[in-house]
This record gives C-alpha cells, sequence and structure tokens, in this order.
C-alpha cells in the first residue's frame, strides 16, 4: 500500500518504525549496569519476549540483542548506567496488521541516585486489573505517565496506582513492599501489576532471610499501618517511603538497611 509520511516537512522513509509513534506498539526492558551486564538479564529478556510474542513483534535471535547490549554499554563509557532496549515493530501502518520485522534501539545514560525522602500519593488514575497488558512493558506508557505528573504537581515523588476493586497494584515505575514484624507484604500479581525482575528477587531473599512472604490483594490502610514501606525496580534496587499522602511514615531501621545491602550484593552492585 502506498503511503507518504513527512516529518517537518521531508519525507521519512517507509520503512521507518513508525508503528511505536502511531499506536505505542512495541515493548522494551530498562536495567542497571554497574561495571558489567546485569547478573538477571535473562530473566530481562524473558520478559521482553514475552511481550514481543504477545504483541506478534518478531523477537530478535537472544544472543544478537545482548551483542548489541554489550556494545552500546561499553561504547558509552558510562561505569554506572541506566539502560533501555526496546523492540520497535516495523512492517504496514495499519493498526491491526501483523509487523514483519523489528528495529532494535538502545540507550544509555548515567544513573542519577538523588532518591531520598521519597513520598508517594494515591492516583486518581485506576488500573484495570483484567487487561492483558499489564504483565508487558509497552511503548504505550500514557497511564503511568498521567499518574506520575499527577503526584509531581501535588508535590509527590511517585504515586500508588489501585485497580477497579481499590487494590494496591505499584506506583508509576516501582512495585510495593512494606514489613510488619517478620511479615512482607506485597500486592499480588492478580491485582493488575507488572511482575518486576527485581520484585522476584527480593520476594526469594525475604525467605532466605527468614521473612513470611504474603502476597495478596490489600486495601491502603494495610500498608498505612507498617514497620516501614519501601519500593523497588530495576534501578534503584530499593527506596525507602517515608510518606504516603500526609502520613508521614516510620524512619529508616536496620532492618530496611540490612534488606537495602543484601539485595545489593544479590544484584551485584558493590
Amino acid at each position: 500500500m502506498t503511503s507518504f509520511i513527512y516529518l517537518n516537512g521531508n519525507r521519512v522513509k517507509t520503512d521507518f518504525p513508525l508503528r511505536p509513534v502511531f499506536y505505542g506498539d512495541g515493548v522494551f526492558e530498562t536495567f542497571r549496569c554497574k561495571g558489567d551486564l546485569p547478573v538477571y538479564l535473562n530473566k530481562h529478556l524473558d520478559r521482553l519476549k514475552h511481550g514481543a510474542d504477545l504483541l506478534s513483534i518478531p523477537y530478535p535471535q537472544t544472543n544478537s540483542i545482548i551483542e548489541y547490549i554489550s556494545t552500546a554499554y561499553q561504547n558509552s563509557g558510562i561505569q554506572d548506567a541506566n539502560l533501555k532496549i526496546c523492540l520497535l515493530p516495523v512492517g504496514d501502518n495499519i493498526f491491526y496488521e501483523k509487523p514483519s520485522d523489528v528495529s532494535i534501539l538502545i540507550s544509555v545514560r548515567q544513573i542519577d541516585n538523588t532518591a531520598c525522602n521519597y513520598s508517594i500519593c494515591l492516583s486518581s488514575h485506576k488500573r484495570n486489573q483484567n487487561s492483558v497488558l499489564n504483565t508487558v512493558k509497552s511503548m504505550n506508557y500514557l497511564e503511568k505517565i498521567l499518574a506520575r505528573r499527577e503526584a509531581i504537581e501535588k508535590g509527590f515523588d511517585d504515586a500508588v496506582v489501585v485497580n477497579l476493586n481499590n487494590e494496591i497494584t505499584e506506583t508509576s515505575s516501582s512495585n510495593i513492599f512494606w514489613i510488619r514484624g517478620k511479615g512482607l507484604y506485597t500486592p499480588s500479581v492478580n491485582c493488575g501489576l507488572l511482575p518486576g525482575i527485581t520484585r522476584e528477587v527480593v520476594i526469594d531473599l525475604m525467605k532466605e532471610l527468614g521473612y513470611q512472604i504474603n502476597e495478596r490483594r490489600f486495601g491502603l490502610s494495610y500498608m498505612l499501618n507498617s514497620d516501614f514501606v519501601f519500593l523497588t525496580n530495576s534501578i534503584t534496587g530499593t527506596i525507602f517511603v517515608n510518606r504516603i499522602n500526609d502520613l508521614k511514615m516510620p524512619e529508616s531501621d536496620e532492618n530496611y538497611k540490612k534488606i537495602k545491602e543484601a539485595l545489593r550484593e544479590k544484584l551485584e552492585w558493590l
């Protein structure tokens, strides 16, 4: 089918990956490279493939992807890097057609670890817990953008998103945990959250540390009545939460510090 695409007055080649621009079609993974490729890179690539398969995006050879990642990281000269890899589908720009090829986009930027005194608020935007896309890191990030912008405009760092049943899911970029005694609490994947790689590592780690894992459906009040709350993602590891809405949470203690350091050892962020 003949089509003409122009960008700032200049015609764009028809093989340019326009589907991500038009429809948010595409998947990505973000992780931290600190001196080397991440320990759990294969888990990230497994999730990348899951998303690609769901969206019928051709998946490149894993060895080729790792080579692209390694080359981009080494050439950047950045020792502690936030690396993002995107699979951009190429093909017919009719929205329902399946892509015929894929382009690999990689960005590498310096890590900025300045998160402290982290505050979160309840988002007014709710998650559909039944959406098939909840387990996919897709290029369509609009829900998360709206949640984070709303939080920042209110003077917070991030937002807690609940589902249509008012159950906690996650923040715009992190999974949520809280501690009560020797119990670790976190929302179930069935609530409509993205099962993070670091989330999985933390659950296994906490079992090793002797904590009882409680992975269920929770309303916001469960989290507010806790010893402390922390967030996890593949860039920062853990983030301590000191305020939720207008409630000041307990201060960081030795238990949190032990969890934080134990996770850093697991991730080999030495």
